[in-house]
Protein backbone atom coordinates (compact mmCIF):
# COMPACT_ATOMS: atom_id res chain seq x y z
CA UNK A 1 0.00 0.00 0.00
CA UNK A 2 2.72 2.37 0.61
CA UNK A 3 4.32 1.95 -2.58
CA UNK A 4 0.91 2.09 -4.25
CA UNK A 5 0.68 5.85 -2.51
CA UNK A 6 4.36 6.59 -3.61
CA UNK A 7 3.74 6.03 -7.06
CA UNK A 8 0.56 7.87 -6.86
CA UNK A 9 2.25 11.07 -5.23
CA UNK A 10 4.74 10.59 -8.16
CA UNK A 11 2.39 10.59 -10.98
CA UNK A 12 0.65 13.56 -9.67
CA UNK A 13 4.20 15.40 -9.12
CA UNK A 14 5.11 14.24 -12.64
CA UNK A 15 2.19 16.14 -14.08
CA UNK A 16 2.43 18.94 -11.42
CA UNK A 17 5.97 19.79 -13.23
CA UNK A 18 5.66 18.73 -16.80
CA UNK A 19 1.97 19.99 -17.48
CA UNK A 20 2.29 23.99 -19.27
CA UNK A 21 -1.07 25.18 -18.67
CA UNK A 22 -1.69 24.40 -14.95
CA UNK A 23 -2.96 26.52 -11.31
CA UNK A 24 -1.68 25.02 -8.61
CA UNK A 25 -4.56 25.32 -5.23
CA UNK A 26 -2.34 26.23 -1.94
CA UNK A 27 -3.23 23.19 0.42
CA UNK A 28 -6.11 23.32 2.11
CA UNK A 29 -7.30 26.83 1.05
CA UNK A 30 -10.81 27.01 -0.09
CA UNK A 31 -10.49 30.49 -1.47
CA UNK A 32 -7.62 29.30 -3.21
CA UNK A 33 -9.12 26.77 -4.76
CA UNK A 34 -11.73 29.20 -5.63
CA UNK A 35 -9.65 31.35 -6.61
CA UNK A 36 -8.11 28.78 -9.46
CA UNK A 37 -11.51 28.22 -10.47
CA UNK A 38 -11.98 31.57 -11.45
CA UNK A 39 -8.97 32.11 -13.20
CA UNK A 40 -9.36 29.34 -15.12
CA UNK A 41 -13.13 30.12 -16.10
CA UNK A 42 -11.23 33.29 -17.55
CA UNK A 43 -8.34 31.64 -18.96
CA UNK A 44 -10.50 29.13 -20.77
CA UNK A 45 -13.69 30.94 -21.70
CA UNK A 46 -13.16 29.80 -25.60
CA UNK A 47 -13.98 26.10 -26.65
CA UNK A 48 -10.80 25.66 -28.24
CA UNK A 49 -9.22 26.48 -25.18
CA UNK A 50 -5.93 23.96 -24.42
CA UNK A 51 -6.41 22.04 -21.79
CA UNK A 52 -6.02 23.34 -17.95
CA UNK A 53 -4.75 21.62 -15.10
CA UNK A 54 -5.91 22.54 -11.35
CA UNK A 55 -3.99 20.40 -9.44
CA UNK A 56 -5.18 20.15 -5.89
CA UNK A 57 -2.59 18.51 -3.15
CA UNK A 58 -4.67 16.75 -0.77
CA UNK A 59 -6.70 18.82 2.03
CA UNK A 60 -10.07 19.64 3.26
CA UNK A 61 -11.59 22.51 0.95
CA UNK A 62 -14.44 23.68 2.97
CA UNK A 63 -16.14 26.07 1.38
CA UNK A 64 -19.30 26.13 4.01
CA UNK A 65 -22.48 27.27 2.67
CA UNK A 66 -21.09 27.70 -0.98
CA UNK A 67 -23.24 26.38 -3.52
CA UNK A 68 -23.22 26.39 -7.06
CA UNK A 69 -19.67 26.89 -7.43
CA UNK A 70 -19.73 27.58 -11.23
CA UNK A 71 -17.05 25.67 -13.91
CA UNK A 72 -17.85 27.44 -16.62
CA UNK A 73 -14.58 27.66 -18.44
CA UNK A 74 -13.96 24.60 -21.05
CA UNK A 75 -11.18 21.98 -21.54
CA UNK A 76 -10.64 22.40 -17.78
CA UNK A 77 -8.70 19.06 -15.18
CA UNK A 78 -9.48 19.24 -11.64
CA UNK A 79 -6.92 16.59 -10.77
CA UNK A 80 -6.51 15.71 -6.63
CA UNK A 81 -3.54 14.11 -5.40
CA UNK A 82 -5.42 11.29 -3.95
CA UNK A 83 -9.50 10.73 -3.66
CA UNK A 84 -8.88 9.81 0.14
CA UNK A 85 -6.92 13.04 0.93
CA UNK A 86 -8.44 15.89 -1.68
CA UNK A 87 -11.80 16.39 -0.10
CA UNK A 88 -14.18 19.34 -1.95
CA UNK A 89 -17.24 19.87 1.19
CA UNK A 90 -19.97 22.27 1.12
CA UNK A 91 -23.42 22.42 3.37
CA UNK A 92 -26.13 23.93 2.01
CA UNK A 93 -28.52 25.76 4.50
CA UNK A 94 -31.30 23.17 5.04
CA UNK A 95 -33.96 25.83 3.47
CA UNK A 96 -31.95 25.36 -0.01
CA UNK A 97 -32.52 21.81 0.07
CA UNK A 98 -32.90 20.34 -3.47
CA UNK A 99 -31.09 19.12 -6.59
CA UNK A 100 -30.63 22.00 -8.25
CA UNK A 101 -30.12 24.14 -5.33
CA UNK A 102 -27.25 22.50 -3.52
CA UNK A 103 -24.42 21.37 -5.40
CA UNK A 104 -21.25 21.69 -4.56
CA UNK A 105 -19.94 22.48 -7.93
CA UNK A 106 -22.03 22.89 -11.24
CA UNK A 107 -20.02 22.17 -14.53
CA UNK A 108 -21.20 24.52 -17.66
CA UNK A 109 -17.78 23.82 -19.41
CA UNK A 110 -17.09 21.72 -22.45
CA UNK A 111 -14.52 18.51 -21.63
CA UNK A 112 -14.50 19.13 -18.26
CA UNK A 113 -12.25 16.67 -16.27
CA UNK A 114 -12.34 15.55 -12.63
CA UNK A 115 -9.85 13.29 -11.12
CA UNK A 116 -8.85 11.51 -7.78
CA UNK A 117 -10.47 13.76 -5.26
CA UNK A 118 -13.52 13.49 -3.53
CA UNK A 119 -16.93 15.70 -3.59
CA UNK A 120 -18.77 15.79 -0.34
CA UNK A 121 -22.06 17.58 0.52
CA UNK A 122 -22.69 18.17 4.15
CA UNK A 123 -26.52 19.28 3.94
CA UNK A 124 -28.07 18.53 7.48
CA UNK A 125 -29.83 15.78 5.90
CA UNK A 126 -31.89 14.79 9.49
CA UNK A 127 -33.02 18.34 9.28
CA UNK A 128 -34.03 18.85 6.18
CA UNK A 129 -37.53 17.23 5.94
CA UNK A 130 -39.09 14.07 4.05
CA UNK A 131 -36.78 15.09 0.78
CA UNK A 132 -33.35 15.87 2.03
CA UNK A 133 -31.92 15.61 -1.15
CA UNK A 134 -28.49 17.23 -2.15
CA UNK A 135 -25.96 16.59 -4.51
CA UNK A 136 -22.49 17.25 -5.02
CA UNK A 137 -21.95 17.93 -8.48
CA UNK A 138 -24.59 19.31 -11.23
CA UNK A 139 -23.66 18.85 -14.98
CA UNK A 140 -24.51 20.82 -17.53
CA UNK A 141 -21.75 20.85 -19.35
CA UNK A 142 -20.91 19.00 -22.10
CA UNK A 143 -18.64 15.95 -22.59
Amino acid sequence: MKHLKLLILIAWLTVAYTTKAQIVVEAGNAESLLAAIERANLQNADTLSERLFILIPDGVYDLGERVLTSISGHNIALVGQSMEGTIIVNAPKVENEGISTTATLLNRGHHTYVQDLTLKNALDYYHSGAAGMAVCWQDKGDS
